[in-house]
């Protein structure tokens, strides 16, 4: 009976480190291959991000409408995803070209959210003033869309 509990122990820790092997494996991967997905992901969403900016602009006077204005609302609220989204994986590019895996890491630790800011204080203290400028503007103009949407959507 003994042997038993200890052949089944074995297993257990035995399947659990293979799992956690499996795990931290995986992890290593995606944040290795982030880099890579960021501009992937950049270069086809930063051009859908600018339609969507247009129609955005366009549906805007139809927010006079009380009828229409909770939908406009909706559709300038949910665009502010896409226009987060671009700026996520462009202030992951910009803090992978800066600082390398370490400026990442230090931006995804942060839940994930960290990696703007660092984008923006690693463009700061390299100098590169427009980068900088690019990132604080459109994080004014993601909570913008976002609390315009938002809003709208509010108002009867």
């Amino acid at each position: 009976m003994n042997q038993r509990n200890t052949l089944k122990n074995f297993r257990s820790a035995a399947l659990s480190l293979a799992v956690a092997t499996a795990i931290i494996a995986a992890g290593g991967v995606a944040f290795y291959g982030l880099p890579r997905v960021s501009v992937y992901v950049y270069r086809f969403a930063s051009p859908v991000s600018g339609w969507v900016f247009i129609l955005d602009l366009l549906l805007l006077p139809f927010a006079v409408s009380r009828k229409l204005r909770r939908t406009v609302g909706a559709v300038i609220f949910v665009s502010s995803y896409l226009f987060g989204l671009v700026l996520w994986f462009f202030s992951a590019i910009v803090a992978f070209s800066y600082w390398g895996y370490l400026g990442l890491f230090i931006g995804l630790i942060w839940l994930g959210i960290g990696v703007v800011p660092v984008a923006l204080l690693a463009a700061a203290l390299n100098k590169a003033w427009a980068i900088a400028g690019v990132i604080a503007a459109d994080f004014v103009f993601v909570m913008g869309a976002r609390i315009l949407g938002a809003w709208l959507s509010d108002r009867n």
